[in-house]
């Protein structure tokens, strides 16, 4: 059965919009998405099938900074086509620009699956990101 539904867009509100354009914008040169929208305050980015936007967060709603195991957005995780592509993307781009890596680099986790590798990341805004290769879906 065709499911009803599917993810179109996120959108992350940032509370230092250059910083975050500026990686935001390396992040989906690296892996090949298309810019779809810019302008001063927003930036979106698609694969062709969804969008992810990163947008100038409205100063009056900062209430300090974010935090993922408070109530929200927990993490984003991205599909990877091979264990081979998650190294190569650690080693050639978060090593390369001193990104944060979290949990001590790619790893495999067994608990998530069969084949389950991947690599957990920080945003500027400390949002965390996954890179994952699953083997079967």
């Amino acid at each position: 059965m065709k499911p009803l539904a599917g993810l179109h867009h996120i959108q992350i509100n940032s509370g230092n919009f250059k910083r975050a354009r500026n990686f935001y914008v390396k992040l989906f040169r690296k892996w090949n998405f298309e810019r779809v929208y810019v302008d001063a305050d927003v930036i979106g980015y698609s694969d062709g099938v969804m969008s992810l936007w990163i947008t100038r967060a409205d100063p009056k709603f900062d209430k300090g900074s974010y935090h993922r195991k408070a109530p929200g957005l927990n993490h984003i995780a991205f599909r990877a086509r091979s264990r081979k592509h998650v190294v190569d993307f650690y080693k050639k781009f978060l090593v390369r620009y001193k990104i944060k890596v979290l949990y001590g680099g790619p790893n495999e986790y067994p608990e998530y699956g069969k084949g389950y590798y991947s690599v957990f990341f920080e945003d500027p805004d400390r949002i965390k990101i996954e890179f994952a290769y699953v083997p079967h879906g």
